[in-house]
C-alpha cells in the first residue's frame, strides 16, 4: 500500500472542508458587519434628516438579532496560518520519508 492510505485521504478531505468553512465563516462575518454597519448608517441619516422609517424598530430588533447570533460563534478558530503550518510539517514529512515509515 502507498503512502496514502484511506484515512490519510479522509484527512486531506476534511481539511480541505474546514478550509472552506472558515473562508465561508470570514465572508459571513464580513457581511454581517457591512450590513450592519450600512443600517446603522442609513438610520442615523434619516434621523439627522427626520425622514421617517417605516418600522424601524423591527429593522433594529433585526439588526441586534443578527449581532447575538453571531456572537454565539467561537471567537476563537483555527486559523489558516496554523492549519498551513501543519500541512508543511506533513508535507515534509512526505519529503523525507517518515510519514511513510512503519514503527514496529
Amino acid at each position: 500500500m502507498g503512502c496514502l492510505d484511506s484515512i490519510d485521504y479522509m484527512k486531506m478531505a476534511v481539511n480541505e472542508e474546514l478550509h472552506e468553512a472558515l473562508r465561508v465563516k470570514r465572508l459571513n462575518d464580513e457581511l454581517l458587519e457591512q450590513l450592519a454597519s450600512s443600517l446603522q448608517w442609513i438610520i442615523n441619516y434619516c434621523k439627522k434628516h427626520k425622514i421617517p422609517i417605516p418600522e424601524k424598530e423591527k429593522i433594529l430588533d433585526l439588526m441586534l438579532r443578527a449581532v447575538e447570533i453571531e456572537k454565539k460563534f467561537p471567537q476563537q478558530y483555527i486559523s489558516d496560518e496554523s492549519l498551513q503550518a501543519h500541512e508543511n510539517i506533513k508535507n515534509r514529512r512526505q519529503l523525507d520519508g517518515t510519514i511513510c515509515r512503519k514503527i514496529y
